[in-house]
């Protein structure tokens, strides 16, 4: 009840840009249901413009939004269209968060949980080059300097050395290991 009367508040206004910042977190899965319902009739009826819609609960987002955006260490690592990015990603971070969670969707129930290890960067004192890098399987000395830009290929935005070509051939090859 406390996440609909907040989300009643802030659309008093008819805001363009709504920014909901894990509003279903700590809720059951029926309130979750019901949140999630409420904000889809508020674009619906166009009280919000648009949703920024912020969670952990990355197949949650699949259900909400059409685009999703990873971040790690607070960066920007991979953008995609919400199929993309559950069933198919490309940046070695986003595949091992969506590796490390249940998805309940078709498709997604046979797959094999795995950790990501290591620990997340010190943001006090932020590695230069790729932040993932301490953590990712492929990652190679260019990875760990200089500044990584955001790629754009084949339909795909993501912050890598790798064109997605390499990094499916990795991700193959790792299946095989496995």
């Amino acid at each position: 009840m406390k996440q609909r009367t907040v989300i009643a508040i802030s659309t008093i206004l008819n805001p363009k840009v709504l920014v909901a910042d894990e509003p279903t977190s700590a809720l059951d899965v029926t309130s979750q249901k019901a949140v999630i319902r409420l904000l889809k009739e508020l674009l619906d009826k166009k009280f919000i413009r648009s949703l920024i819609f912020i969670t952990h609960e990355l197949p949650l987002l699949y259900h909400v939004t059409d685009d999703i955006m990873v971040m790690y260490a607070g960066e920007i690592v991979e953008r995609g269209t919400a199929q993309q990015m559950v069933f198919d990603p490309v940046h070695p971070y986003t595949k091992r968060l969506m590796g490390s969670i249940i998805v309940p969707e078709e498709g997604m129930k046979d797959h094999k949980l795995s950790a990501i290890p290591g620990a997340p960067p010190n943001l006090k004192n932020v590695p230069e080059g790729c932040r993932f890098a301490e953590r990712c399987d492929f990652a190679r000395e260019e990875c760990r300097s200089g500044k990584i830009p955001m790629r754009v290929e084949a339909g795909r935005t993501y912050r890598c050395i790798f064109g997605v070509d390499t990094l499916k051939e990795c991700y193959a090859d790792e299946e095989v290991q496995r």
